[in-house]
């Protein structure tokens, strides 16, 4: 595994590559970074040559202007995957990655996505909210005796939050805010391509009737629901996401 950085227009971010074969694009949530989701990445880099950049206003990558909107997002990201020739055929999203995978997939990048308890429509959300699904998370983690590699790791995920949290203070009320409020429901009705939704059951964060509302405006979508799972299983139960991903992928295109 690699970490890299590269330099455009707006600035600096660094980003994770690791693996052989075809372009994957895994794009992090909100707060947290790539780093948070090494153990996984790592799953994916058998299969897959597998790009993961930190979002700008995220970890070590530069600060974002107030003014940043998700079309900004979505122009920074066309000019990297330009500048590093990338042409994933895969696009891989979790929370804010994942509502970011879908905007990208309508300007022609990656020939299925999927998406990871994402951000799509308007639902209620409040900071305190993110702090108890981590708790209640956590908890859960620890209910399962995890070995000391599985702690350190996830005591390393949760590092990358604070990491941002330090560096990015005023960002942080930006994402909450912003989050909530995202109506794509627009742009999935124009999205052709197979996207599939994968949802925790128990998420906290972005409810689970998110998912099932945007599952309607797809016309090649289908969702995914894990009945004992949260918001940040790709983080906490890497093993277990991997799984379900390769069920995804592998299934046949209808």
């Amino acid at each position: 595994m690699d970490l890299k950085r590269i330099r455009l227009s707006e600035g600096e971010i660094p980003y994770i590559e690791l693996g052989h074969g075809p372009d994957l694009l895994f794009l992090h949530g909100a707060i947290a970074t790539a780093e948070a989701y090494i153990p996984l990445l790592t799953l994916l880099g058998r299969d897959y040559h597998v790009v993961a950049p930190i979002h700008p206003g995220h970890g070590t990558s530069f600060s974002i202007p107030r003014d940043w909107k998700l079309v900004d997002f979505v122009r920074f990201y066309q000019d990297f995957l330009i500048e590093l020739t990338l042409a994933p055929t895969l696009l891989i999203g979790h929370s804010f990655g994942g509502t970011m995978s879908l905007l990208l997939a309508l300007k022609g990048i990656g020939t299925h996505v999927i998406v990871m308890d994402s951000p799509g429509l308007p639902f209620q959300f409040e900071l305190t909210q993110y702090g108890k699904a981590l708790l209640n998370e956590s908890r859960d983690v620890m209910k399962r005796r995890p070995d000391l590699k599985e702690f350190l790791e996830i005591t390393k995920a949760a590092g990358t939050l604070l990491q941002t949290t330090i560096l990015h203070p005023k960002q942080i009320s930006l994402f909450v805010k912003q989050g909530p409020k995202m109506d794509i429901y627009r742009e999935l009705k124009q999205l052709t391509i197979p996207v599939d939704l994968l949802w925790g059951e128990l998420d906290q964060v972005v409810p689970l009737e998110v998912g099932q509302k945007m599952v309607q405006f797809l016309s090649r979508g289908s969702l995914t629901v894990f009945p004992d799972k949260g918001h940040n299983y790709s983080v906490t139960d890497p093993d277990f996401t991997y799984q379900e991903l390769l069920k995804v992928i592998k299934r046949p295109v209808a």
